[in-house]
């Protein structure tokens, strides 16, 4: 069952393209578990409602803090798809939330990769990040994250290292003081960071 949005060309503006999406295409959804299937649907849906208005304007703007599209931003969360890869505590409680999380973006990434990129940081990377936090700071921090109130920041890239992040190419180090922790080091290419709470 395809599921085909129209293109316009720009060689000729009302003419619409039919360009059949991959995952329609390929027989893999016949092994995902039923909450993904569903989830595809539902995210599907919410992308379509909230994002694919919004996406060649997205697309067509420099990064910075008055081109972010919140508007979508929101709309995504809006429609719980922010709460994917966390537990019933906070989130959906599935029962494989990284693939569910996988799913939605490449549903995202269908009208738009820089929101792609956004979703990947705000659902993928942080919240992984925020397994290892206390109790009290995911308390703290992961509603603000699935409420899409704020806009969460991921750096891992250094000028030397490009996307090696292992511990011997990492020169960022986080020291321990009496306060906590205070890390060195300089990082670029940061999700998310021109708007980042």
């Amino acid at each position: 069952m395809a599921s085909d949005r129209p293109l316009t060309s720009p060689a000729q503006p009302d003419a619409a393209l039919k360009v059949p999406r991959m995952q329609d295409r390929m027989t893999h959804d016949v092994w995902l578990p039923e909450e993904t299937v569903a989830l595809r649907s539902q995210a599907r849906e919410a992308v379509e409602k909230r994002l694919a208005p919004h996406a060649r304007e997205i697309g067509r703007r420099e990064e910075s803090a008055d081109s972010f599209p919140w508007a979508a931003f929101r709309g995504l969360a809006e429609e719980g798809l922010f709460s994917v890869p966390f537990g019933a505590d906070f989130g959906r409680g599935l029962t494989y939330p990284m693939l569910g999380t996988c799913t939605v973006t490449e549903e995202i990434a269908y009208h738009s990769s820089s929101m792609a990129g956004v979703y990947d940081g705000q659902c993928i990377l942080v919240p992984q990040t925020l397994t290892f936090a206390s109790p009290a700071l995911r308390a703290r921090l992961i509603p603000e994250l699935v409420s899409g109130r704020t806009a969460f920041s991921f750096a891992t890239t250094e000028p030397e290292t490009s996307s090696d992040l292992t511990a011997t190419r990492m020169q960022t180090v986080a020291e321990r003081t009496a306060d906590g922790f205070v890390v060195n080091g300089r990082k670029h290419w940061i999700t998310n960071s021109v708007v980042a709470g």
